[in-house]
């Protein structure tokens, strides 16, 4: 599965954003639709438990017959549900967040403590042998007010619901174009800012190109002249008949110099090419490969050396780069060693999933680990100006430049402390 573009996952983010808000606000709404049924339910039962089948019809009928007492208690029960259901309904429309959006209940609340206050009032009437007509005269209640108000309470949390519905909607609708804005803004700033990149690619790329055709061209025009001066400066040592005069010193000087001339020059131009030159892969063995680069470096620098090579996989690489890579790695493990010590160096490596690493570790005197980048880059030495630690700093930018261009990577295990250790990461197949 191929990776995602910066702008293709922005732009899945935007749609799982728009998704997941469209979601909350769905669920949301159904919870809201749940609660509001909840309350319509409510106010429907008040209707009942207070109408002419509850409070009001048992206590009518309490009025009118006096010998069934058990309407009286029927009206107290129900008295004291619809009390409950009062209380509940209050509750829920506050939850709702519409209570305050009403002229609220309290007719209807002073209706049912009227009627329930005025049972008793009845049961002691019907024992005093009043008529019905007087004691229906003695406890009339009003309904109307009640009805009236229960009626106009659903009305106004109707609208209240709906007006929260058309805002939340409108919350909903606001936040997914303020998402969809971003989104476009962002594009047109990552488009602005890949055509700045992509300028400015092409320009260090010409710009790079033309310093290369410099440097290469600069190099090749130095290296004949400097060449001829090492080569005259050679016969002019042999044929010189005192070895002790000043002009047999003036010019092994200048030999010297013109040798380490010679010698740089020789390695920009290998930097040079080994940057670019195309990589053809094969398998191949890399202990035998190391351990023949290991034999060639024997005596090297005439520091006593110790060589370990365990067991290392193989992988598809170019063998001649690879030899260059060995002997740059292991020359500097030899050459950083503490004055006087051997050198001890181990190599070996592992398959690790999809990819191989080697490792080359010594006991020298170490890299310091904030530098472990620094290493790497061109003309970099770490112990400049120390003359026991010769070099020009372009060996282990080659060695990078090199596993790069196999698409592997290399670094400095900053980890190991009793010298140095570096880890070269490469592709299995």
């Amino acid at each position: 599965m191929r990776n995602l573009e910066k702008s293709e996952k922005v732009a899945l983010s935007m749609i799982v954003m728009i998704g997941l808000s469209s979601f909350l606000f769905a669920l949301n709404g159904r919870l809201q639709a749940q609660k509001e049924g909840i309350l319509y339910q409510l106010i429907d039962n008040l209707s009942y438990e207070i109408g002419y089948s509850g409070l009001i019809h048992h206590f009518k009928n309490a009025v009118l017959r006096p010998n069934e007492p058990e309407y009286l208690a029927r009206a107290n029960t129900a008295g004291q549900n619809a009390l409950d259901i009062l209380d509940k309904i209050e509750q829920a429309a506050i939850d709702l967040g519409v209570l305050e959006g009403t002229t609220g209940l309290e007719n209807t609340r002073a209706m049912i403590a009227r009627y329930t206050a005025n049972i008793d009032v009845v049961s002691d009437a019907h024992a005093q042998g009043k008529s019905v007509q007087e004691v229906d005269d003695l406890v009339r209640v009003d309904d109307l007010p009640a009805t009236e108000e229960i009626s106009r309470f659903r009305q106004e949390v109707f609208s209240s619901l709906a007006a929260k519905r058309l805002n939340l909607n409108l919350a909903e609708a606001a936040l997914c174009i303020m998402i969809a804005a971003f989104f476009v803004m962002y594009i047109i700033w990552t488009d602005n800012q890949r055509a700045n990149l992509l300028k400015e690619k092409l320009r260090l790329t010409r710009q790079n190109i033309e310093l290369k055709s410099f440097a290469d061209e600069a190099a090749h025009e130095l290296r004949t002249p400097i060449a001829q001066v090492v080569t005259a400066s050679d016969l002019i040592l042999e044929d010189a008949p005192d070895a002790s005069g000043q002009d047999y010193q003036i010019v092994g000087m200048i030999n010297g110099i013109a040798k380490d001339m010679l010698s740089q020059v020789n390695n920009l131009l290998e930097y040079s090419r080994n940057t670019e030159k195309k990589v053809a892969k094969q398998k191949f063995r890399m202990r035998d490969l190391v351990l023949g680069v290991a034999a060639d470096l024997s005596g090297t620098r005439n520091k006593q050396h110790s060589i370990i090579v365990k067991d290392m996989p193989d992988v598809p690489a170019n063998a001649d780069l690879f030899k260059r890579v060995w002997s740059n790695l292991i020359q500097n493990s030899i050459k950083y060693t503490n004055q006087g010590a051997p050198a001890e160096v181990t190599i070996y490596g592992e398959a690790s999933g999809s990819d191989t690493r080697y490792f080359i570790e010594d006991r020298g005197i170490g890299i310091d680990p904030s530098r472990a980048d620094d290493i790497f880059g061109y003309k970099v030495r770490l112990h400049e100006g120390d003359n026991d630690y010769d070099g020009y700093g372009i060996g282990l930018a080659l060695v990078r430049s090199i596993i790069n261009r196999h698409g592997g990577k290399i670094y400095l295990d900053k980890s190991y402390q009793t010298g140095a250790r570096f880890c070269i990461v490469m592709p299995s197949t």
